[in-house]
C-alpha cells in the first residue's frame, strides 16, 4: 500500500506544479505526459471494473468540454480540479481499506522471446519500488546493468554479487564512476564460482530469474517471486555475500 500511496502523492504534486506554473510555453506537453502517467497508474493498480479506476477515468475523459475560453482556461475548467479531486478520493479509499488493489506483479512472469524492451521495463518497475535494498545475484553481469540501476531511488543500498571471471574487465571502474556521478550506495562482490542461479532481492521480496538479467527477453524464460523458501534462500545469499571478496 505504501507504494501506491507514494505514487498518488507524486502525481498530485506534479499536477499541483502544472497548475501553479500556468500557461507556460510547454504546458501542453507536461499535461499530456502527466495525463498518460495517471492513466497508467490506474491501469496498473485497479481492475477495469473497479470504481476507483472509473473515478480516475471519468476525470480524465469528462462528458463535456469547455470551448469559449483560451486553451489554458478551457483545460483548467475541465481538468484543473476534477483530476486532483479524483486522485484524492482514490487515496482516501485506499487509506481506509475500501479500494481493491491489483497484485503489483504476478507470482510468475513469463518472459517472451524477442522482448528485451518490455523485459527491461518489467525489471525497472521492480527496482523502482525499492525503499531499502537491491540485492542482485547473477554470475553473468555486464555494463547494461548500470542503466537499470540508474532507476533505483536515492539512498537505497545496492549489492551486486557475481562471478569474477565473467565480469567485464572494466566493470569495477564503471561501477566506481557510477557511484561518483549518482551517489549510489553500490557495492560489488565476487563469490558465485559454484552458483548458477539468478536472484533479485528488493526489500522484503525475492525474485528468481531463469535467465541472466542482462539477457532477459532474448529467449523465453520466467521470473518468479520466491515465497516458500524465501527465508532459507535469503539466508544463503546473505552468507555468500558476507564471505565474498570485493569484485576486482
Amino acid at each position: 500500500m505504501e507504494e501506491v500511496l507514494a505514487q498518488l502523492d507524486e502525481l498530485l504534486g506534479r499536477w499541483k506544479d502544472l497548475m501553479n506554473a500556468g500557461p507556460v510555453a510547454d504546458w501542453r506537453t507536461t499535461r499530456d505526459i502527466l495525463r498518460n502517467d495517471i492513466e497508467e497508474f490506474a491501469d496498473k493498480w485497479f481492475d477495469k471494473a473497479s470504481p476507483d479506476r472509473t473515478t480516475v477515468q471519468h476525470a480524465l475523459y469528462p462528458s463535456g468540454f469547455s470551448i469559449y475560453g483560451s486553451p489554458w482556461q478551457n483545460f483548467s475548467n475541465d481538468y484543473g480540479e476534477a483530476i486532483p479531486r479524483a486522485l484524492r478520493v482514490v487515496k482516501h479509499r485506499i487509506e481506509n481499506g475500501q479500494a481493491k488493489l491489483l497484485q503489483t506483479m504476478a507470482d510468475e512472469h513469463l518472459i517472451e522471446p524477442g522482448t528485451p524492451h518490455s523485459s527491461y521495463v518489467f525489471l525497472r518497475d521492480i527496482v523502482e519500488a525499492a525503499s531499502r535494498l537491491i540485492f542482485l545475484v547473477d554470475p553473468y553481469v555486464d555494463r547494461s546493468l548500470f542503466s537499470l540501476l540508474s532507476n533505483v531511488p536515492a539512498g537505497v543500498e545496492i549489492r551486486i554479487l557475481t562471478r569474477q571471471q565473467n565480469a567485464p574487465a572494466d566493470f569495477v571502474t564503471e561501477a566506481s564512476k557510477f557511484v561518483q556521478q549518482t551517489g549510489a550506495k553500490l557495492v560489488c562482490r565476487a563469490g558465485l564460482n559454484d552458483f548458477h542461479d539468478r536472484f533479485l532481492a528488493v526489500d522484503d521480496k525475492l525474485f528468481f530469474s531463469g535467465a541472466s538479467f542482462k539477457d532477459l527477453g532474448k529467449k523465453g524464460s520466467v521470473v518468479a517471486e520466491v515465497d516458500d523458501i524465501k527465508a532459507q534462500t535469503l539466508k544463503e545469499l546473505e552468507a555468500r555475500w558476507n564471505s565474498a571478496p570485493p569484485l576486482k
